[in-house]
């Protein structure tokens, strides 16, 4: 069974300023349908993926 986009994410997606730090906000986003909620639910309501609530770039190795 594949992950398959329903279009939902095209009315619930959160339309964000250029400079606003999205993730701090409380924003989180799925990378499969490349769109940023503003949920409590940790599944994307359109594809139920797990959303991502850090950027990329601070999930780097703890020591």
């Amino acid at each position: 069974m594949g992950i398959i986009c329903k279009g939902i994410c095209d009315q619930l997606r959160v339309r964000i300023a250029s400079k606003q730090p999205r993730y701090s906000v409380g924003y989180k986003r799925c990378t499969f349908c490349a769109a940023y909620f503003s949920t409590p639910d940790s599944r994307c309501p359109c594809c139920k993926t797990k959303l991502r609530t850090r950027a990329r770039s601070k999930l780097k190795f703890r020591s």
